[in-house]
């Protein structure tokens, strides 16, 4: 009777829980697409797909999962039906949305300037892809520097060159996040500790959208990301195992800065003040990425 129990119980166990392997590739050139967000619908769990577009996801029943790539559509596939590979289709890229053309970039301004001094609140990773987007409005002053040539964010990592995607997003009519500028991904190695971390675009040539724009900031929950540690329970000499995705992006406290997104499990949602935290300079206040852009002509 114990052997008939236990070879039932195992039955379950295997029905239940599959661990899926598999690699996303595009469906037209067959190549593989790195860098993948990839999310189990309506759970906390997802991972991403590596540099070779390869991915292990565990699943502990049969579920819908999300694949999401910049220039690609967005997909359900059951979890039963991923078998081998995952084909993604290119989007139809609207060429209204990116103005390119040569530029002699004598001239400078800088938006959103941060001290590092000043950052004490962190956005980090764990066990669910998510990107945090700030909105960028545009003024008129702008038009002088039309181009958007660096991305200045603040990284800190516990491990040396930590990858994660910038995207850069359009707006709508409900002012979210909608339609790529750029329909690639912008792949940034963040160095170890805290830092400064320069994206420069300047090659890309695009011009500052006059309804503004998001720029969203990607972890990528890849193997060579991962980093573990223990910590303290709080009063007490117990020691936890833990694990997080490098980089960390720094927010700066703001009073009325109420331009941070968020992209959680497949969804934009705006991000509220901070309630319930030890951390004064943050405390009711909103936290948008520490981010500064440097424009051009």
């Amino acid at each position: 009777m114990k052997t008939l129990l236990t070879a039932f119980l195992t039955l379950i166990s295997c029905t239940c829980f599959s661990q899926i392997k598999s690699i996303v590739i595009d469906s037209h050139s067959g190549l593989t697409i790195p860098y993948v967000n990839i999310s189990i619908e309506n759970e906390k769990k997802g991972t991403s797909s590596n540099a070779n577009g390869e991915f292990e996801l565990e699943v502990d029943q049969p579920k819908n999962v999300v694949f999401s790539a910049i220039g690609y559509e967005t997909v359900k596939i059951h979890s039963d039906s991923i078998f081998g590979k995952v084909a993604l289709k290119q989007l139809v890229t609207d060429l209204n949305e990116v103005v390119v053309s040569s530029s002699k970039k004598k001239l400078k301004k800088s938006i959103g300037k941060f001290k590092p001094s000043k950052i004490h609140y962190f956005y980090s990773l764990h066990s669910v892809p998510w990107m945090h987007a700030r909105y960028f409005a545009f003024q008129e002053e702008y038009e002088s520097t039309p181009y958007v040539k660096k991305i200045i964010v603040y990284t800190d990592s516990s491990i040396e060159n930590a990858k994660f995607n910038v995207r850069l997003y359009g707006v709508n009519e409900k002012g979210e996040p909608e339609g790529y500028l750029y329909h690639k991904n912008i792949i940034v190695t963040a160095k170890k500790g805290g830092h400064k971390t320069t994206i420069d675009i300047a090659d890309l040539n695009i011009e500052y959208p006059k309804t503004g724009f998001f720029v969203a900031l990607e972890g990528l929950l890849i193997e060579d990301n991962k980093y573990e540690f223990e910590y303290h329970l709080s009063n007490s000499n117990q020691k936890r195992k833990a694990k997080r995705y490098e980089p960390l992006f720094g927010t700066i406290a703001s009073d009325t800065l109420d331009t941070n997104w968020v992209n959680y499990m497949g969804k934009w949602s705006k991000t509220s003040k901070l309630k319930d935290l030890n951390l004064k300079r943050y405390k009711n206040k909103y936290s948008p990425l520490a981010m500064e852009l440097v424009l051009s002509n």
